[in-house]
């Protein structure tokens, strides 16, 4: 008799417990779709396909500095950078890890990432290869993930 009553109550605790979580999968959909126009982005240096990702601001530490831009600063930042390089690959060491709140309002999405690219004013055009790796993260406001952190490590190869 006792072991029921264990069991019971703890078969009340579990579904209690997963009953209170919100159902991460369309939201997991969601920042899988939005990694992949970052990818997007940056291979066809389209500034475009930023626009439903960054939010109004954007935190950053990279470089030993923590810094604030706007999503007009964050714009043209990229614009410049992708009229400076022509990308030849930016993917996935690992697969990124996504935590998502039990809300599902925040998220954090771990990334690793091998990137190759041609400066375009180089006119030995040197590929250069870097690996990065980063944190982000997202927000969702008004049903919509944004970014708005970014930490940043990267290793240039030589």
């Amino acid at each position: 008799m006792k072991r029921i009553t264990v069991f019971s109550i703890l078969s009340v605790i579990c579904a209690l417990l997963f009953s209170c979580k919100a159902d991460h999968g369309s939201e997991l959909d969601a920042l899988k779709t939005l990694q992949k126009k970052e990818q997007l982005a940056h291979l066809s240096n389209d500034v475009l396909q930023f626009d439903e990702i960054f939010g109004d601001t954007l935190y950053q530490v990279k470089n030993g500095e923590v810094s604030y831009l706007t999503n007009d600063q964050v714009t043209t930042r990229f614009r410049n950078y992708f009229s400076s390089v022509s990308f030849l690959k930016w993917e996935d060491v690992k697969e990124p890890m996504y935590i998502i709140s039990d809300d599902a309002t925040l998220a954090h999405v771990l990334v690793q990432k091998h990137v190759e690219l041609i400066a375009n004013a180089d006119s030995i055009r040197v590929i250069q290869k870097t690996d990065f790796a980063w944190t982000e993260l997202w927000k969702k406001r008004k049903g919509q993930w944004k970014l708005y952190s970014i930490t940043s490590t990267d290793k240039l190869h030589e």
